[in-house]
């Protein structure tokens, strides 16, 4: 069996969505990030079909899925880098917090463009489920 590229399955997904089968399309995209957790594409095409079905609790859902995914992924880079660059860490670690570019806990202030997106539209989102 030839595996398809998650690519060819996101063109799939959009077709389907064009075709007018929407559930078919999220089933799809549903699969791509179970196997590509950092799927961006995917994620948002779940996200604009769970808002044109009107279902925020799902879309919220894959919101948070989606941030929790990239965060998780941003903070096992930089742990894996910390561990075979130890040195270098230790110094960034003060560079970093003398620059203002970490918090207290020393999570990143500044955070990718995907999750700023993502970030706004759940508060978006939360003000028209409460």
């Amino acid at each position: 069996m030839i595996r398809e590229s998650h690519k060819s399955l996101i063109e799939k997904g959009l077709q389907l969505e064009k075709e007018g089968a929407p559930e078919k399309a999220i089933q799809l995209y549903l699969s791509v990030v179970k196997k590509d957790h950092l799927n961006a594409a995917a994620y948002n095409r779940l996200m604009i079909l769970y808002r044109k079905q009107k279902a925020p609790r799902k879309e919220m859902a894959i919101i948070n899925e989606a941030i929790k995914a990239y965060e998780d992924n941003v903070k096992a880079e930089q742990s894996a880098w910390m561990k075979k660059n130890r040195k270098a860490a230790s110094i960034s670690k003060e560079l970093v917090k003398a620059l203002g570019l970490v918090d207290k806990k020393g999570a990143p202030v500044n955070q990718p463009t995907q999750i700023i997106t993502w970030k706004k539209r759940k508060e978006n989102l939360s003000h028209k489920i409460t």
